[in-house]
């Protein structure tokens, strides 16, 4: 991904129930982009770059239900603060 970032839209993607972005140099999981993903139930964003998450975010997990979500090995990322 260039610039360690997610595109805006992901138009034609709008099925994925599974996403794993681990070890991709990321600095942010952009709300904009993964609300996007109506069926996620599976996230693996671990051993990035990711200090904070939105707090828009963390409202789609709870409410899309997202069952597994990893983010541990993002240094400076508080998990139980972030949701």
């Amino acid at each position: 991904m260039p610039g360690n970032t997610f595109p805006d839209t992901f138009e034609t993607l709008n099925t994925v129930r599974k996403l794993g972005t681990a070890r991709c140099s990321l600095i942010e999981l952009p709300s904009q982009a993964l609300v996007q993903f109506k069926q996620l139930v599976y996230l693996d964003a671990r051993n990035n770059n990711i200090t904070s998450i939105d707090p828009t975010l963390i409202d789609f997990f709870k409410t899309q239900k997202v069952k597994e979500i990893y983010l541990d090995g993002n240094n400076g990322l508080d998990c139980k603060a972030a949701g």
